[in-house]
């Protein structure tokens, strides 16, 4: 891989990370911390919204910024991934099915977390330092995951 489109996966990497991270922290805060507890039934309906926001803050911008450098000279990815390549092409069909795959995922994971731990709720400071750093690494996952889409040979992002 060439050394400025690694260069720019890295970029993806640690922006849409970072402003993830923060971002829904913030907005955890804003929205729950009067409450002392938040029970599973609220935590498995904020995932849903949570995970289509996380998407959506970072494929759209992503897919738009990579495409910009595209068109500035940043070299394609040279080895097609046929998996990746095979995912939607324009960044909004893109959004919608990583939003359905990482709620699936999240649903499940807080399923047998909750149920392993026979937790029946969390207190707002886990709540908040967990989605702090889960939904940092999933917005730092998907900048990597959509910058790459965008980079493969053939099939590009927004054609």
């Amino acid at each position: 891989m060439e050394k400025e489109t690694l260069k720019h996966i890295k970029t993806q990497i640690l922006y849409s990370g970072m402003s993830n991270a923060f971002l829904n922290s913030l907005f955890t805060w804003l929205m729950n911390r009067q409450k002392a507890f938040t029970p599973y039934s609220d935590v498995a309906f904020d995932t849903f919204f949570t995970t289509g926001f996380v998407s959506c803050l970072v494929t759209l911008p992503t897919a738009y910024f990579t495409s910009q450098a595209m068109k500035a000279g940043l070299p394609l990815i040279k080895e097609e991934n046929k998996f990746v390549n095979s995912l939607p092409r324009k960044s909004v069909w893109l959004w919608l099915l990583l939003w359905i795959a990482f709620f699936i995922l999240f649903e499940l994971l807080l399923f047998i977390m909750f149920k392993l731990m026979g937790m029946n709720g969390i207190n707002f400071w886990p709540f908040f330092i967990a989605k702090f750093i889960v939904y940092g690494l999933m917005g730092g996952f998907l900048g990597a995951f959509v910058a790459y889409r965008c980079l493969q040979p053939g099939k590009n992002s927004e054609e």
